[in-house]
């Protein structure tokens, strides 16, 4: 099943920070694969294991040291 992210999500990757705008899941046996548009222009897809979201303080998303 693919999934288009709307709104697309800002993730950290093993290779810089980029905007996923697609979800893959290819069942029960395996990890979501994210599509990632890096910020060099890359489009790659990364396994959701390697993937973590980026802080984003305009809507509330930040580090968890930042929390209170």
């Amino acid at each position: 099943m693919m999934i288009q992210l709307n709104p697309e999500v800002w993730m950290m990757t093993p290779l810089g920070e980029g905007m996923a705008f697609l979800c893959t899941d290819y069942g029960l046996d395996s990890n979501k694969i994210f599509t990632i548009l890096l910020q060099n222009g890359d489009i790659l897809d990364f396994d959701m294991k390697d993937c973590r979201r980026c802080e984003n303080p305009t809507f509330g998303i930040m580090k968890q040291s930042e929390k209170l």
